[in-house]
């Protein structure tokens, strides 16, 4: 084995002991929210402890943990990355120049292009999303993997498990180090590298374990063609095939982590099954509990005499129980009634399964399965859960979606599927705006401000009419619209709001006119009326 080879398995072995600690924990969760990913195998023990487990799903006696999890996962793939709808745009941060029409029709162009590589003519992104937020939801981060493959055309877009997976921050706590330690088959290897390990021996059958290191390239040039020239190093090695090393590099980190609670000295964050870890391992317990309970009702107890001869195989339904009776009349069977009633415990149960199904957000993901609320509705959401909520969401799009669409801007470029940009977006940074129903709700808080602010204001105007010169009223409709829909067909463009208001105006000016010409035609007539008095009068007094 190489030098360089053995230093990169000995950061992975420092990494791996890092995260052994964690281990223990996501076992516990698996076994409630992930029965089938449950393989984390870096070490046997753990602080002395062991650390494997009966991990079988047979301890499982509700479901409620693995329902509340996908519901998660749907509500957030639906909510913020809906392949039915349009989900992003990218535009400009300068917000005049974005309305600029060349500028703005690129932005459409180059959005349209990136959803086309979303789709599954080019890659599997949207079949790798439930997963990932799935392990978001119940380890507290996912990790979702993003490589061109040029040979075939395609884009390689994989959620990968959390078992494969050893982390490192940077000093400012963003992830630039990731090693992937996973198993092909010889086969596999062959098919996925080529004539690059065309020199190893390898086994068609057997297994093999690798380890993928990503780590900064602390000898970055930029401008130089290969690996110094990227920002990232790659290295795949074997500690199975001494002789296996695969250098290579990436311009972006390839992999996209969103996380739920950061967690101080640690690169490996809590989430909502952390959360629910308690409620879900007392649930089961009482759960358990129902279970026998409900066996003793079904199939309770016989009591019999010590002399008798019938067993538990004769008593069952139309059979003749011979002995279960003395020649007096006596019975001598009786069953065993439990006089208990699980009533408190049936309404302790039902609290665990709302408190795991609130705290993977259930009540804010199905209200935002209604994106067209009602003003009344609207008025009466409960903001306290967004707003709690809030920081959790804004994490999946700045860990995960906005470098992930960055990154795949970028591939694009590179191979040359973008158009021009116009000369105008010279040294113009180029922004993403979500425009998905979970961004929508983000912005409720702003719409609910905005109109409270311009109700009082219109109540303040009944006493101090200048009041209302203060207020933008098309800013309060705008941020309303953006809180309150997402259909663009309600508000209409401003170009036609002002020739609106030009009819209206022109409309009112014509109107006054005419109420300034009967008013003058009123006094003329009136005046007329006052001379022709005066002249009666006069030529009553000369006679």
């Amino acid at each position: 084995m190489s030098e360089a080879s053995a230093e990169v398995l000995k950061a992975h072995d420092k990494l791996r002991e890092r995260r052994r600690r964690e281990e223990p924990v996501w076992r516990d969760l698996a076994r409630m929210l992930r029965p089938d990913d449950q393989d984390f195998s870096s070490a046997e023990r753990v602080d002395g402890r062991s650390a494997k487990r009966d991990l079988s799903d047979a301890e499982l006696f509700d479901s409620t943990p693995l329902y509340a999890l996908d519901d998660f996962a749907k509500g957030l793939f639906k909510q913020a990355s809906n392949p039915a709808n349009r989900w992003f745009e990218i535009t400009i941060a300068n917000p005049d120049l974005a309305k600029y029409r060349p500028v703005k029709d690129w932005c459409h162009t180059v959005t349209n292009i990136i959803y086309a590589s979303l789709g599954p003519s080019v890659s599997r992104y949207y079949t790798q999303v439930m997963p990932w937020f799935g392990n978001l939801g119940a380890f507290g981060f996912g990790v979702l993997y993003s490589q061109e493959d040029i040979g075939r055309q395609r884009i390689i877009d994989r959620s990968l498990p959390i078992g494969q997976m050893y982390l490192d921050v940077d000093a400012e706590g963003e992830y630039n180090t990731a090693h992937r330690e996973f198993k092909l088959r010889g086969n596999q290897i062959k098919s996925k590298f080529g004539d690059r390990v065309r020199r190893l021996t390898l086994d068609d059958d057997k297994s093999y374990s690798l380890v993928h290191s990503v780590r900064p390239n602390l000898d970055y040039r930029p401008g130089m063609i290969g690996p110094r020239g990227m920002s990232y190093l790659s290295s795949y090695v074997s500690p199975d095939l001494k002789e296996m090393r695969l250098d290579d590099g990436y311009y972006e980190f390839p992999f996209f982590i969103p996380v739920w609670n950061e967690r101080d000295g640690s690169p490996y964050p809590t989430g909502p099954g952390h959360m629910v870890r308690a409620d879900a391992a007392m649930l089961q317990e009482q759960e358990r509990s129902h279970i026998v309970a409900a066996q003793f009702a079904a199939e309770p107890p016989i009591l019999l005499d010590e002399n008798s001869m019938l067993t538990a195989a004769d008593i069952v339904p139309n059979a003749a129980l011979h002995g279960g009776m003395s020649e007096q009349g006596k019975r001598l069977v009786e069953v065993l009634e439990r006089k208990q009633q699980p009533v408190l415990s049936l309404q302790l149960s039902e609290q665990r399964r709302n408190a795991i199904r609130n705290a993977f957000l259930f009540s804010v993901l199905q209200l935002l399965n209604r994106p067209q609320m009602t003003a009344t509705e609207f008025n009466g959401f409960s903001q306290q859960q967004l707003e709690q909520a809030a920081p959790n969401l804004v994490n999946i799009q700045t860990g995960g979606l906005t470098p992930f669409i960055q990154r795949r801007y970028q591939i694009l470029s590179r191979a040359g599927q973008l158009p021009p940009a116009p000369p105008e977006l010279n040294g113009q940074r180029i922004d993403i705006d979500y425009v998905s129903p979970l961004a929508k709700a983000q912005k409720i808080g702003s719409a609910r401000s905005a109109l409270s602010f311009a109700q009082s204001v219109i109540g303040l105007s009944e006493a101090f009419p200048e009041a209302r010169d203060n207020v933008d009223i098309d800013e309060v409709v705008r941020l309303m619209h953006d809180g309150m829909t997402d259909n663009p067909a309600l508000i209409r463009d401003p170009r036609a709001v002002a020739q609106a208001r030009e009819a209206r105006g022109q409309q009112q000016r014509a109107m006054m006119q005419m109420q300034l010409a009967e008013q003058a035609g009123g006094v003329m007539a009136d005046v007329a009326h006052a001379r022709q008095a005066a002249t009666l009068a006069d030529g009553r007094g000369g006679k």
